[in-house]
């Protein structure tokens, strides 16, 4: 009986890994629409002189 409840589990949880998607749809391709140069994160040189 434990081994039919475990196989059943087992197999609902295999279709419930399936059904969820690889990669979110509504998720924005932010690395994709940026145009703005890169920097501005962090310290600079220049700011740490001054």
């Amino acid at each position: 009986m434990l081994a039919v409840a475990g196989a059943a589990a087992a197999g609902a949880y295999v279709v419930w890994r399936r059904s969820q998607p690889v990669e979110d749809p509504w998720a924005e391709e932010y690395w994709a629409d940026s145009t703005e140069e890169e920097g501005g994160y962090g310290i600079s040189p220049e700011d740490a002189q001054a």
